[in-house]
Parts: structure tokens; sequence; C-alpha cells
């Protein structure tokens, strides 16, 4: 009996601690978060390496560009232009159904005054944006 009171002694506090962490992110939310991020900031390079293979084709077909450097040129965002992002809207799974899909999952957020859903996918192993794919919604609260 003393030694499974050493055990729950030594194994309690590991678990209390696990149970009072907050949940993990959906990586299909921090890809979102992380474009979006990339816009607000003018990282040209980092939103062309978060979009999907449709938005990227798209995008370099629109551009006339024919290699990932071509586009980054081609899509940069000009001086005094800028993106916003509703800080106070939560990106979050469409559906928390979702977060079991393992290739594809919807994501909802709010940028530049609409709500949109995005479909993000997953590409050896990474998650991508594919803008082309969003759906607005409506105005997002105060946008």
């Amino acid at each position: 009996m003393l030694r499974l009171a050493v055990v729950l002694a030594s194994v309690l506090p590991t678990l209390l601690l696990a149970a009072c962490a907050p949940p993990q992110k959906d990586p299909a939310v921090i890809a979102v978060e992380a474009l979006f991020g990339a816009l607000v900031r003018s990282d040209d390079a980092r939103v062309v390496d978060l979009v999907g293979p449709r938005t990227r084709a798209a995008l370099a077909a629109g551009a006339g560009a024919e290699s990932d450097d071509a586009l980054v040129d081609a899509i940069a965002v000009r001086p005094g232009w800028s993106f916003t992002v509703d800080r106070t809207h939560t990106v979050r799974l469409a559906d928390p159904a979702d977060a079991a899909a393992p290739e594809r999952r919807r994501v909802v957020a709010a940028f530049a005054g609409e709500t949109w859903t995005v479909p993000v996918v997953r590409v050896d192993g990474d998650w991508r944006v594919e803008l082309l794919d969003a759906t607005s919604h409506e105005a997002s609260p105060g946008g």
C-alpha cells in the first residue's frame, strides 16, 4: 500500500499539470494564423511557402511566374498597402470533427473585415492554405 502511495505521489503532479495545460492548437489553425501573419508583415516568401498547391498554381499562372522566386517577386505587397487581421476573432476549426481528417480541414477566421472558411490541406506532411477555395460568410463584428 505504501508503494502505491509513493507512485501516486510522484505521478499525480504530472497528471494534474497535463490536465491543466491549454489544449494544443490544430496544425491547420496554426497554418492559417501563420499565413495571415505573413500577409500582415508583408513576408511574401512566407506567403508563397504557406499557400496550397491550387492557390500557388493559380497565382503563378496569373503572374506568369515560373519559379517560387519569381512568384514571390510578382506578389510582393506594394509599399503603403496593408492587410488587416481581426485579432479579436478566434481562428478555429470550422467543425471539430475536421480534426480527424488526415489530409484536409476547414478553418474559420476573420480577415479584411469578413469571416471566412478557409480550406487547409496537408502536402508532404505540412499544412498549406488554399486561399482560392476560401468562402466569405459575413462582415465580422466591428469590421
